[in-house]
């Protein structure tokens, strides 16, 4: 009885053993699983965390760029405007300057135009003094010294060219002088008034040359 008491005995301890170390294990298992998924948890929130931020860094990157490109389309559009206004400014400017040499010249031309119309009848007395002075017309005015023959023209503009001589045939006086290239040429003057408030500029040439320019330009004193 008494053994059997003992083995009794034993074999509860042994029971109750074995009941702690299963129950020991169920809690270290569910303790290991209760970590096992933390870890999970973790691990996902981490991953899903690190997904949005670099949505968000995508997402900014994105806009940036979209933002550079429209910037950039703005800026181009911008220049070129900038640029067709300096283009037609400048082509403006060009065709301003271009039409006011041409008036410019044009106006030069007129002055320098030499006379025509041959040498009228000598006035009775007339002398080269009677050409110096000042004289208008309707295209340019002139004043002539002994040496020197200014023109004015509409522009404002004046022209001074040097006068070699003053020279006397037919009736008609000749101014002897130099262009603006320093070529020797003669002009013409007639049809001087009785009062010398008048006479008309008549025709020119190279000195060199046979050939006259005509024009027939009347002048009054100014």
């Amino acid at each position: 009885l008494k053994a059997a008491r003992a083995a009794k005995l034993a074999a509860e301890r042994r029971a109750a053993e074995a009941a702690k170390r299963d129950a020991e294990r169920r809690v270290a298992e569910a303790a290991k699983r209760a970590a096992e998924l933390e870890v999970a948890e973790a691990a996902k929130r981490e991953a899903e965390r690190e997904a949005a931020e670099a949505a968000k860094r995508a997402a900014e990157l994105k806009a940036a760029e979209a933002a550079k490109r429209a910037a950039d389309l703005k800026a181009a559009r911008v220049a070129k405007r900038e640029a067709e206004r300096e283009a037609a400014e400048a082509m403006k400017r060009d065709a301003d300057r271009k039409a006011a040499a041409k008036r410019d010249a044009e106006q030069k031309q007129a002055a320098l135009a030499l006379p025509a119309k041959p040498a009228a009848k000598e006035r009775q007395g007339l002398t080269t003094a009677a050409l110096l002075g000042k004289w208008c017309s309707d295209a340019v005015n002139i004043e002539l010294s002994a040496g020197n023959w200014r023109f004015k023209l509409p522009s404002g503009d004046e022209l001074a060219f040097d006068v070699q001589r003053y020279t006397m045939e037919d009736g008609v006086i000749l101014v002897h002088w130099k262009d603006q290239n320093r070529r020797l040429l003669v002009t013409e003057f007639g049809k001087f008034g009785d009062d010398n408030r008048t006479m008309v500029q008549l025709r020119g040439r190279q000195e060199k040359s046979s050939k006259w320019h005509r024009y027939n330009r009347p002048f009054s004193r100014c």
